[in-house]
């Protein structure tokens, strides 16, 4: 009669061939990431990329890897003056939003504390997360002028010309105090204008997807689409959460696991968004959405007009500042989909370039049109700076999207070319 083995040494065997199993499936996955992939497998990127898609849940938190914002994550009210601002009731405590409806409690000064130089930032969700990320950075730099500088953030991610004129205006009227004022922009206003309005009979000048924001949103088609983006991103978060709190980017085989889950939620998403931006409704002749009639034609005449509009809207901005004493500095932002501004590796350009983003084919000749009346700005004095090619000779991963944000070290960048604009003119 056989001596039967004890249950503890039963169970350590089991324990120890599911060990070994899962030994052999990690070392298999290397193998196969490696012959699919050209590259070898990275902890960090995964870490980091992770750590990127919970920007989604605190994107004010700069110690955490910055990521994107736009309509669809939070909660956003239309405003009388501004268009829209993010509702400080309605969004998660932790992003901080002031009465004001501006991340990072960002609230005015109406009264400059002695030896204080403030500073406000306008623009979209790149100046925005410049302002987040790269805040400290941004004070750091700015030493030499032994003043105690306060940073306002007065950006908001879609917000694009005329809403930065707009805000500085009404902040203005408010008794906001000034004494610097950074605009960076550029992407927004020839990007957004063609798929968000144009496309629905909305004035390209209106903000961004003003039909939705003014339309009520009561068809339960419409409904079901905004609610699943939503449910998307919630999911995204959720994998995300897990996978961070439990160090599963630690494994190759969860890791691959992650890059499927991560490509079907982007499907999906961009699927979403291709039908929003093809969805007409029955209402689109009512002027409270459509605005003053805008003629257009297909091509360069349509960015030139943008960029011309753009480029109005700045010199006004450098207007009000000169008559309140406020030093202007204008600065149109990076982007990937511009030719030659920056080399990218596999593992960046992955993240980065989307053949399919709805934005992309408005880039190049946007840019082009941005470019060509950024000349008229430089000649009407406003102290303007492109750039469009701060990433050229940088190899290493910077971009964390397929529209445009970088991660901490690209908004550094920006940062330190901002600090050294100011201090050019403020130590003369």
């Amino acid at each position: 009669m056989s001596k039967k083995v004890p249950f503890i040494k039963r169970l350590g065997y089991i324990i120890l061939i599911f060990f070994l199993a899962c030994l052999l499936v990690e070392a298999f996955n290397h193998i196969f990431y490696i012959t699919v992939n050209h590259r070898l497998f990275s902890i960090d990127h995964y870490r980091k990329q992770i750590e990127t898609a919970l920007i989604a849940e605190n994107p004010s938190d700069s110690k955490t890897i910055p990521g994107i914002t736009n309509t669809w994550q939070f909660v956003e009210v239309i405003h009388p003056y501004l268009g829209f601002v993010m509702d400080p009731n309605r969004n998660d405590k932790s992003l901080n939003i002031s009465d004001y409806g501006f991340m990072g409690k960002t609230e005015p000064v109406f009264s400059r504390k002695k030896n204080e130089l403030v500073i406000g930032i306008f623009g979209g969700s790149f100046a925005q997360l410049t302002g987040l990320i790269s805040k400290d950075r941004l004070i750091e730099k700015l030493e030499p002028l032994n003043k105690n500088v306060t940073i306002l953030i007065f950006s908001l991610g879609g917000y694009k010309q005329p809403q930065q004129l707009i805000t500085l205006s009404y902040l203005l009227s408010l008794g906001t105090v000034f004494d610097v004022v950074v605009n960076i922009d550029g992407f927004n206003e020839i990007a957004l204008p063609p798929v968000d309005n144009l496309k629905k009979n909305v004035n390209p000048f209106y903000p961004r997807i003003w039909k939705y924001r003014v339309a009520g949103i009561k068809t339960p088609t419409l409904n079901k689409m905004l609610a699943r983006l939503f449910v998307l991103k919630q999911e995204r978060v959720k994998w995300s959460n897990v996978y961070n709190r439990f160090g599963l980017y630690r494994s190759i085989s969860l890791c691959i696991i992650w890059d499927a889950k991560l490509l079907a939620l982007e499907k999906e998403r961009t699927k979403i968004l291709l039908a929003i931006k093809h969805y007409k409704s029955d209402k689109l002749a009512d002027y409270i959405i459509t605005g003053p009639e805008y003629s257009f034609t297909e091509g360069q005449e349509m960015f030139d007009d943008l960029a011309h509009h753009w480029m109005r809207s700045s010199i006004q901005m450098k207007n009000l500042c000169e008559a309140n004493n406020i030093a202007y500095y204008h600065f149109l932002q990076p982007n990937q989909y511009v030719k030659g501004s920056k080399p990218m590796g596999k593992e960046e350009m992955s993240v980065a370039i989307q053949d399919d983003f709805i934005y992309k084919p408005f880039v190049m000749p946007g840019y082009s049109s941005l470019r060509k009346f950024s000349v008229e700005l430089i000649d009407q004095d406003v102290n303007f700076k492109d750039l469009t090619m701060i990433y050229s000779n940088i190899e290493e991963p910077l971009y964390v999207d397929a529209c445009c944000h970088t991660n901490k070290k690209g908004f550094d960048i920006v940062a330190d070319i901002i600090s050294e604009t100011i201090l050019k003119d403020f130590l003369l």
